[in-house]
């Protein structure tokens, strides 16, 4: 049997120490305690009703019948402890009825105690007599005051019950009771007492952004006593951070650091913790998985080593006087900060590493931070986090070198990162690189070498999670998608929006560039610029990169200062336009642009043509990239008129050609001279610095091409060229070869110049006279005509001669060999030898076999000297050598023609014998003649030889001591005729018969010479000679055997001749001589006579 007592200060009056009893009770036995309910959906029904009361959650182990009454118990109108921003609900068990009727009772008890100072200082029999009591400590600040109310008495053994108000600094009240607490008969407890919190507490901290949860639910939280007092008390707490400064990692609910300890002072808690991830709420997505904290809630001492953060004590109050041990909360020795899911890391194997989980993104370690009422403080920084080869910003390279937060009483104060990036664009540096670094946490950034060609970027983390980005644009970068080397300007930025948990970087770049870009495939400059294509200071503006489709804008180009050194395949160039265009998968560059083909220093000219520079998109290593594809180069055009040769059409460009180099070939309209309208192959080159070209055609005139009238070209091949030579041997790649069959190869020595093998005759009807001729032109360097020459066979009365295109090829073959031949000045034909008539259009004899009338012509007109040459061999055979040309294969005699400053002279044959026009008739008969004016003449000749010899061998050469004179001006001609029979015979005779006449007369100014005596010869100077002469001479003999030989006996042998002579006036010399010779039988009758 159980007996309950409530113990008066009036009934312990009435006690006697037998313990005399005179207070009424109730019991009950144990078995009948569970019919003793009644509740509705778990809550106490107000009335008054006798019940069990299960007191086993307040400590109590067996149940006490007892009559209550719930008149004055009110329950509360709203739940207690509901706050949106702690959302506390899963881990505080709900208040009961039950628990609010306790806490009422012992606040009632201790209002009593306190009001009425009912405290004692040791729990003992006598104690008892009047209760309630307590037994209050006091340590600093807080009181704890132990509340002794009831006492229960069994057969066997006493019990008291006690309970606690104890009220945090905070000034929240809590609640502990204790029951079945032994108390010994002989007085005092047996034993310490203990009491159980009623319930769970949260506890407001100050400012409200933390609680002190104080769970009770548990029975892990309850104080210990002593016959003295408080003794110590067991804490099962959670400190509770609002979601306005903390969120879990997970998301939901709140921070909660949980902590179990035993304290002897309320104000002395220090204990080492757990700490769950967690997030801060102005800097989001940063997860902070703490490792090593501690629970500082002593206002006596604070942890070991503790380091407070930097500018810390001066954004808070906690510091009375500066007595840092006051400071409550969490200090946090070492956590781990794991980055925003942006930030990307390739893993090793060109993959990038998943980022749903805290476990694989990327984290760094932080040291002394702090939790507390105010929230996170600290300064963290973290080095070397993210390679530039390894990480990635949407799809670009970028390197994290430094991030760093500072963040005060969850105030973000300053937090950043930086590192560098890389856009699409530039191809990264060769130089070795060096990486960035920091002070940490101060975000005071070294430069990186100056050797790199990265853009650096500086990142602010502002609250609400924006990142503002300031890139530094490197001094150059490289766009290798155009092989340009890159100035970018002040203006040119990178702006990097957050999306989705994702960085999206875009450049808006401006400034210049140049572009030096190979000729070959794979477009990588060569040293040898000749092989490169350079467009210097271009110009851009806006033109955007981003990692997401469309991945480029082309902006805005233009030329950039004028006097740059651009050129394509050694052709300087100037840009006319410049256009970009872009797809999902290429970015194009084209150019339009002017070649200037030859300098202007030699008369230059130039072609207008087009070319792309195409990029194609490409991943690599997980960065996007656009590499140079492709160089496309369109025709280009020309339209040159130089006066003595026009151009127009459209070429094809060639490159690398290891004859020819780098230029444009094709086929154009050519017109040379005013003459020749035909299409031509053409070539516009370049190769180690010489620039050239040529301009070959092949093309035969049915009705021929007038020249003037009554002449006409019928056939042509050959053509211009400019540092180039022709060559008969086929060096040249198929790039040099032509219709005409002409093979061209540059050489630096020539200049420009013209050669060609035509074909010309009468018009209409070439059988009266058609020829095959080379004609050349030739042109110095530096521009300028320096010679014009014809070289060929003319034919008279002759069908013409066959001028197909394969007899043309073959002639225009000739002239190369020809050309190569002569080997100076760059090949021209008229110097050295007279041979390439011959070479090229075949020897005299050959053209015999042609035609009965022909010549030989060159005709060369010297610009530098102002000369005219010109010279002509003329072949006479008809009628199968009836009437030939006296001279070697039919030659009939040679015409020059002279013009030179200073010196003229025409020569239709020469005075010498044989140098005159000479005609042969049947080979008996002989007329010859000569014509010579000019500023220069030949001199007079004598009489024929024979003249003198019938004249008995005297001296006939009437000119000898004035030609000994110096050659001078003036005009002279001549003519002779002779029969010959050659050796007759008719039987035993034989004979032979010859005569001849002639004349000669001249007029020559021998200047300043004198006669003897004194005197000036001649008229002025003019001086006139002249002569006639005849002559006859036969022979008639016998031929008879003596002694077996055959000897010829002359029966008759005469000759006569006559010269007149006479040079004058001033003075007048006149000379006359007749004679003769006779021998008759041999001579044995001879004579001869004079007159």
């Amino acid at each position: 049997m159980v007996k309950v007592f409530s113990l008066t200060h009036k009934t312990l009056t009435a006690l006697s120490l037998s313990f005399l009893l005179t207070v009424s009770f109730s019991w009950a036995s144990a078995h009948e305690s569970d019919s003793l309910s009644n509740k509705q959906n778990g809550h106490p029904i107000k009335d008054d009703l006798t019940r069990k009361e299960n007191l086993t959650g307040l400590g109590l182990k067996k149940a006490v019948a007892a009559k209550r009454s719930f008149d004055d118990l009110e329950l509360p109108s709203s739940p207690v402890f509901i706050e949106q921003a702690y959302q506390l609900d899963e881990v505080i068990t709900p208040t009961t009825d039950i628990q609010d009727e306790i806490r009422q009772k012992i606040e009632a008890t201790y209002e009593k105690v306190v009001g009425e100072s009912r405290f004692i200082d040791f729990l003992d029999e006598a104690a008892m007599l009047d209760l309630p009591i307590g037994l209050k400590l006091d340590l600093g600040v807080l009181r704890y005051i132990i509340l002794i109310d009831s006492v229960v008495m069994t057969p066997r053994e006493s019990f008291i019950y006690a309970s606690m108000v104890f009220e945090t600094p905070e000034g929240k009240r809590i609640h502990f009771k204790g029951s079945d607490i032994k108390f010994s008969k002989t007085g005092g407890l047996s034993g310490d007492g203990k009491m159980l919190l009623v319930g769970d507490y949260p506890i407001n901290l100050d400012g409200n952004n933390s609680k002190l949860l104080i769970k009770g639910s548990a029975e892990k939280t309850f104080v210990e006593f002593d016959c003295n007092g408080f003794k110590q008390m067991s804490i099962d707490g959670s400190l509770v951070f609002s979601r306005e400064l903390l969120v879990p990692e997970t998301g939901k609910g709140n921070v909660m650091v949980d902590f179990t300890t035993t304290v002897t002072d309320w104000n002395d808690i220090l204990l080492n913790v757990s700490v769950p991830p967690f997030r801060v709420t102005n800097l989001k997505d940063f997860t902070f998985s703490v490792t090593d904290a501690v629970l500082d809630f002593s206002d006596s001492r604070n942890a070991p080593s503790v380091r407070f953060p930097q500018g810390y004590t001066q954004e808070t109050t906690q510091f009375i006087d500066g007595n840092m041990d006051l400071w409550r909360g969490v200090y946090i020795r070492e956590l781990s900060v794991t980055l925003p899911p942006q930030f990307k890391k390739q893993n090793g194997t060109n993959t990038t590493t998943p980022q749903d989980t805290v476990g694989s993104r990327i984290s760094f370690k932080g040291n002394d931070l702090l939790l507390d009422n105010l929230g996170f403080s600290g300064k963290i920084s973290g080095n070397n986090l993210i390679p530039i080869d390894r990480g990635k910003i949407g799809n670009w390279a970028f390197s994290l070198e430094t991030i760093y937060v500072d963040v005060q009483i969850n105030e973000l104060k300053e937090a950043g990162f930086f590192g560098r990036i890389n856009i699409p664009l530039n191809e990264k540096s060769k130089q070795p690189q060096t990486t960035a670094q920091a002070t940490p946490a101060s975000g005071t950034q070294k430069p990186a070498s100056p050797k790199e060609n990265y853009f650096t970027y500086r990142a602010t983390i502002k609250p609400g999670n924006e990142y503002l980005f300031t890139v530094t644009n490197p001094d150059t970068v490289n766009f290798d998608l155009w092989k340009a080397d890159v100035m970018l300007l002040p203006s040119s930025f990178i702006e990097v929006k957050l999306d989705s948990g994702k960085f999206l970087p875009k450049a808006y770049l401006n400034g210049t560039m140049t572009v030096n870009l190979g000729l070959q495939d794979n477009g990588n400059a060569s040293t040898d610029k000749t092989k490169n294509v350079k467009l210097a200071n271009l110009v851009f503006e806006d033109l955007e990169i981003q990692t997401v489709s469309p991945y480029v804008k082309i902006g805005y180009f233009s030329l950039g200062i004028e006097g740059n050194d651009s050129g394509m395949g050694g052709f300087p160039l100037s840009i006319n336009e410049i256009y970009g265009s872009s797809d999902a998968d290429n970015i194009i560059l084209g150019i339009d642009l002017t070649l200037s083909l030859i300098n202007e220093q030699d008369d230059g000219f130039a072609a207008d043509g087009r070319f792309r520079i195409v990029s194609r998109g490409v991943v690599e290593n997980g960065d996007l990239k656009y590499r140079f594809s492709s160089l496309d180069i369109e025709r280009f055009g020309i339209d040159i008129d130089k006066g003595s040769f026009k151009f127009k059409g459209t070429l094809n460009f060639y490159k690398n050609d290891p004859v020819y180099g780098n230029g444009i070939s094709g086929t154009v309209d050519a017109t040379f001279g005013s003459t020749f309208k035909l299409q031509a192959s053409a070539i516009f080159g370049t190769r180690s610095g010489n620039r050239y070209w040529f301009a070959d055609a092949m093309v035969k005139f049915n009705t021929g091409v007038t020249i003037f009238p009554g002449v006409a070209f019928y056939a042509f091949g050959g053509g211009a060229y400019y540092r180039m030579k022709m060559d008969d041997q086929g060096v040249g790649s198929p790039l040099g070869r032509t219709v005409s069959g002409i093979v061209y190869v540059p050489d630096e020595s020539v200049g420009f110049g013209f050669k060609a093998s035509v074909s010309l005759g009468i018009q209409p009807g070439k059988q009266a006279f058609n020829a095959d001729v080379t004609y050349e032109m030739a042109f110095h360097r530096g521009g300028g005509l320096k010679y014009i020459n014809f070289r060929g066979n003319g034919y008279f009365m002759t069908p013409p001669i066959p001028d197909d295109i394969a007899q043309m090829q073959e002639k225009a073959k000739k002239l190369a060999a020809a050309a190569k031949k002569a080997g100076v000045t760059g090949g021209n034909l008229n110097v050295g030898n007279d041979s390439s008539v011959a070479e090229i259009h075949g020897s005299a004899a050959e053209a015999g076999q042609k035609a009965q009338v022909w010549a030989s012509t060159m005709i060369n007109y010297d610009f530098d000297n102002r000369i005219l040459h010109g010279n002509l061999k003329a072949y006479v055979n008809v009628g199968g050598g009836i009437i030939k040309g006296a001279g070697p294969n039919g030659q009939a005699g040679e015409a020059v023609l002279h013009f030179a400053p200073g010196e003229w002279y025409i020569y239709i044959g020469r005075p010498e014998y044989e140098n005159r026009f000479a005609i042969e008739v049947m080979g008996i008969a002989r007329m010859d003649s000569y014509f010579v004016i000019g500023s220069v003449i030949p001199d007079s000749p004598p009489p024929p030889e024979n003249v003198s010899s019938i004249l008995g061998g005297i001296d006939l050469d009437y000119m000898g001591e004035l030609n000994e004179l110096a050659d001078g001006a003036g005009v002279g001609f001549g003519a002779s005729f002779r029969v010959d029979t050659g050796d007759l015979s008719f039987l035993i005779f034989y004979g032979r018969f010859a005569a001849g006449l002639g004349f000669d007369i001249m007029l020559k100014d021998y200047g300043d010479a004198q006669c003897r005596g004194g005197g000036q010869l001649g008229i002025n100077g003019w001086y006139a000679n002249g002569q006639a002469y005849a002559y006859f001479e036969g022979t008639i003999g016998i031929k008879v055997k003596i002694f077996r030989k055959t000897k010829k006996i002359n029966i008759l042998d005469i000759g006569a001749a006559v010269v007149a002579q006479a040079k004058l006036p001033n003075p007048t010399w006149v000379k006359g001589v007749a004679g003769g010779r006779f021998s008759v039988l041999g001579g044995l009758v001879k004579g001869n006579c004079k007159f």
